[in-house]
C-alpha cells in the first residue's frame, strides 16, 4: 500500500468507547477486472473495468468494551464515486453500443451499491477483531488506552 492512499479519517463526534463518528475520505489507485467470454453462433467478449473509486462520508464507530474488536457502519449510503468502463467484442471486433455498455455499468454499480447496503449500512454493520488480545490488558490500561487515543484523535487529523 502507498501512503499517499491511506484512508484520510478525521474524529466528527466522540461520546465514548462504544459511539463514535468519523468522516472519511479515500481515494485507492486499485482497479477491479473481469472478463467473460462465451459463444453463441458467434464468439463474444465482455471487459468490465471499475476504477477511481472515491468514498467522502461519515461512519460510526463502535469499540467493544474490552477492545477486542471495532464494529463500523454507516448510517446512510456513503457518497461513493467510481468509474466503469466496458468493452464489448464479438470474435475480435470491438463492438461500440453504448446502450448496452451504459446498462451493464448501472447493473455493476447497483451491484457494488447492493452489496454496500447489506453490508455496511445501519442496521447492517461489520466488525473487526483488533490486534491485541483483550486480555492482554486490564480494565485500567483500557480506559487509559482508550483516553490516550481519544485525546490523540481530537488533537490531530489520523492517517
Amino acid at each position: 500500500s502507498v501512503e499517499a492512499e491511506f484512508p484520510f479519517v478525521k474524529l466528527n463526534v466522540w461520546k465514548d468507547l462504544t459511539s463514535s463518528q468519523w468522516k472519511v475520505r479515500w481515494a485507492p489507485s486499485w482497479r477491479i477486472s473481469a472478463r467473460v467470454e462465451g459463444s453463441h453462433y458467434l464468439s463474444f467478449t465482455l471487459n468490465i473495468k471499475i476504477h477511481k473509486l472515491k468514498v467522502k462520508d461519515s461512519f460510526r464507530l463502535k469499540c467493544a468494551k474490552d477492545l477486542s474488536s471495532v464494529t463500523i457502519w454507516f448510517d446512510k449510503v456513503p457518497n461513493i464515486d467510481l468509474q466503469i468502463d466496458t468493452t464489448i467484442a464479438l470474435g475480435i471486433l470491438p463492438i461500440p453500443l453504448s446502450i448496452l455498455q451504459e446498462s451493464i455499468a448501472l447493473r455493476v454499480r447497483a451491484a457494488f451499491l447492493g452489496w454496500l447496503k447489506r453490508s455496511l449500512v445501519y442496521p447492517n454493520t461489520m466488525e473487526f477483531p483488533c490486534l491485541r488480545k483483550a486480555s492482554d490488558l486490564n480494565e485500567e490500561a483500557i480506559i487509559e488506552e482508550a483516553k490516550a487515543a481519544a485525546l490523540l484523535a481530537k488533537k490531530t487529523e489520523l492517517f
